[in-house]
């Protein structure tokens, strides 16, 4: 299992609040901050193609009802403790906690049989019996209803009539002559649950009956008359009768709620567990994220990952833009974060990260880690493609340079306190990230440590990413067998990183450079530099000059990028010029052929007269006509405007334009059927096919 250290420091909470945000209902968002990794790769796979189900239902726009606001496991427990039965507005939660989880429990029944997300809604237990006792008895806003009980109904009758009642006795009353003047109202008000009348103070006296409050002047009495106080007293009584039907009601419907707490739990966690499959679903598909390929065992290997949490973000950042739109978060999100690639596990098992402070080691270090743990949690991941991760038995993480106050531990303390609890719990097929390594304490003795540490977990076949700046830390990778260096990428001329990762090289922390580029005084890193050379160890200075040269070779290869762009987009356009050539000169050899058939036939049509002259007279003159109309006849046969015509059918293409002879109107081109000397034409938004006798270019004018 994971390490709970590393799931603090690598801030896998941050990513379960993000993903919060989109879960529905009050168990799921209780839930998700209290998801744990899954304990074997058989769970993991599952969570995996639970969110892969639900992000298919999401990008079809197929959603459950998942918007169950009420938590009622905390009402349940808090009833059991006391033994005071539920209220109805509690038992008017949990009616609607069951009524939607039903549906729930349907929506999931109708999604592909064998899959996760149908098995889980197969595994919702059916609280038919309590939701039908509830919807007799209860609606979905706490009102208990008078079909609950007959007894209930027959009192709410009697009551309501008995109201009723006493409400036309007093207006009755109130409308008598000796009456009428002394009161406020012939409509009766209500005074502690009884119905009285508003009496001028000055003539209390003139109505009998009991006296029950005045108002805030004093200048009105309520007063029950007499008349009614016997009536208003069995009124009360049926109120009584009333509040302990409901009260038996309440008790009968809270212990069958108690009887079916282990079922309301499975329920709860069952919606639980949906709802968040689904928002991470949702994560999924707002930042981008890919599916990854779950082993067990193998190597680690992903291309273009982002930190996840940067990811995140970024992404909610990228409201900022002006732009609401998901396809524009998301590209803002991915734009803001450099990717990086890594292989760990195959050629070698150690990683040795350096570079310079802020340049992102600790960044990578983590999100290196997500990518370890995310899968545990059903998380899709931040990569390029489909990741290839291992299950991984142990994760651990030492980041961070925090004193250990409590134990008065300083930093150095801390940091070999937490290793040597890592080796102990670490075994074969586990990860190791370890934050600066060898630091906060004499660099040679660091170094020496640090040196042992990575021979024992190469020895144990432990996976292991560690970030330093000690220069021997750097030379044992470059040397060591199963370990290897990588650096983040420093600008030696911006002075700044690009938190670019680059493989199989070390870095330099170019610590007196970013000093300077601080504000550091100057002098003081130039008698620094001073002190460095004359030191004779020229180790920062080699690597700053690997770092000017790697930036070289960067360039040339950013450029020779460029240039491989610039070409490919050149022989496009040329291929693109000599395709729209071919179709130009195909359309120019139609259009003289054309020409050349309408001017024969408009040869033909000028010489039918005198040809019919020449027939009439007969002898050597018909003979001469009749050679003439043999000899146009052969022109035309002879003509080659049928084959031209197909060749620059051949040439069109969808989107292309031709004219329409016929209707003197340029169409684009939409389809072309070869076999049968056919197109189909939009004109004027419409589409119409077309014989290829019946279109001309439309380069060319009319």
């Amino acid at each position: 299992m994971p390490d709970a250290d590393a799931l603090r420091v690598l801030e896998i909470d941050r990513l379960l609040t993000f993903a919060a945000e989109r879960t529905q209902s009050a168990v799921g968002k209780r839930a998700i901050l209290e998801t744990q990794p899954a304990p074997d790769l058989a769970a993991s796979r599952s969570l995996l193609a639970e969110t892969r189900q639900a992000l298919h239902c999401v990008q079809s726009n197929r959603l459950p009802a998942l918007a169950i606001k009420d938590d009622v496991l905390p009402l349940l427990d808090a009833a059991a403790a006391s033994g005071v039965p539920l209220l109805a507005r509690e038992l008017a939660a949990l009616f609607r906690f069951v009524k939607r989880a039903r549906r729930l429990r349907e929506f999931l029944s109708d999604l592909e049989e064998g899959s996760e997300l149908w098995r889980l809604g197969k595994r919702i237990p059916d609280l038919g019996t309590l939701n039908r006792e509830l919807e007799d008895a209860i609606d979905e806003q706490g009102l208990l209803l008078d079909s609950a009980t007959a007894k209930l109904r027959a009192l709410r009758i009697e009551i309501s009539e008995r109201r009723e009642s006493v409400r036309r006795s007093l207006e009755k009353f109130a409308r008598r002559v000796e009456v009428r003047s002394v009161i406020r109202s012939i409509h009766p008000a209500i005074r502690d649950g009884r119905y009285v009348l508003a009496v001028r103070s000055g003539a209390r006296g003139q109505v009998k009956g009991l006296y029950h409050d005045r108002s805030a002047t004093g200048q009105t009495s309520y007063v029950e008359p007499e008349l009614v106080i016997d009536d208003q007293n069995r009124l009360r009584d049926l109120e009584i009768d009333e509040q302990r039907e409901v009260n038996r009601i309440l008790i009968r419907l809270t212990r069958l709620a108690w009887d079916a707490e282990d079922a309301i739990t499975e329920v709860a966690g069952l919606v639980a567990r949906v709802d968040i499959a689904f928002a991470r679903a949702f994560v999924a598909r707002d930042l981008g994220l890919v599916e990854p390929e779950l082993n067990d065992g193998g190597p680690l290997v992903a291309i273009d990952v982002r930190h996840p949490w940067l990811l995140a973000l970024a992404f909610d950042r990228g409201g900022e833009s002006g732009d609401p739109s998901l396809d524009a978060l998301r590209a803002h999100a991915q734009a803001s974060v450099v990717p990086f690639s890594l292989t760990l596990g195959d050629t070698f098992d150690i990683l040795v990260l350096t570079g310079p402070n802020t340049g992102g080691k600790t960044a990578t270090l983590k999100a290196l880690g997500l990518l370890a743990l995310l899968p545990r949690y059903g998380w899709f991941l931040p990569t390029a493609g489909p990741a290839r991760i291992p299950f991984f038995r142990g994760v651990f993480a030492d980041v961070g340079d925090e004193q250990d106050l409590a134990q008065s531990l300083s930093t150095f303390s801390g940091h070999v306190k937490r290793v040597a609890r890592i080796l102990v719990a670490a075994r074969q097929g586990s990860l190791v990230l370890l934050d600066e390594l060898g630091s906060g304490t004499d660099p040679l003795e660091g170094e020496a440590l640090a040196t042992s540490l990575l021979e024992a977990m190469i020895e144990r076949g432990i996976l292991a990413v560690v970030t330093t700046h000690l220069g021997r830390l750097k030379q044992f990778a470059g040397k060591r067998s199963r370990a290897a260096n990588a650096s983040m990428q420093f600008d030696p001329d911006t002075l700044r990183p690009t938190f670019r990762l680059l493989l199989g090289v070390p870095g330099a922390s170019n610590a007196l450079r970013i000093a300077r580029n601080l504000g550091l005084d100057p002098q003081i890193v130039e008698a620094a530099e001073r002190e460095l050379a004359g030191s004779g160890d020229r180790t920062a200075e080699l690597f700053s000059e690997l770092d000017r040269s790697r930036a070289e070779l960067e360039k040339l290869r950013e450029q020779a990028a460029r240039d491989r762009d610039d070409a490919q987009r050149r022989a496009a356009t040329v291929k693109q010029r000599e395709s729209a050539l071919a179709h130009a000169d195909a359309a120019l050899l139609l259009h003289a052929e054309a020409a050349a058939e309408a001017r024969l036939k408009a040869f033909a049509e000028e010489i039918e007269e005198p040809r019919r002259q020449l027939l009439a007279l007969g002898g050597k003159a018909a003979l001469a006509a009749g050679r003439i109309v043999d000899a146009l006849r052969r022109m035309h046969s002879a003509s080659p405007l049928a084959e031209h015509r197909r060749r620059f059918l051949r040439s069109l293409k969808p989107g292309d334009s031709v004219k329409l002879v016929k209707m003197n109107e340029n169409g684009v081109v939409k389809k072309v059927w070869l076999k049968d000397d056919r197109l189909e034409v939009v004109v004027r938004h419409l589409s119409i096919t077309v014989k290829v006798d019946d279109i001309a270019p439309s380069i060319l004018p009319s």
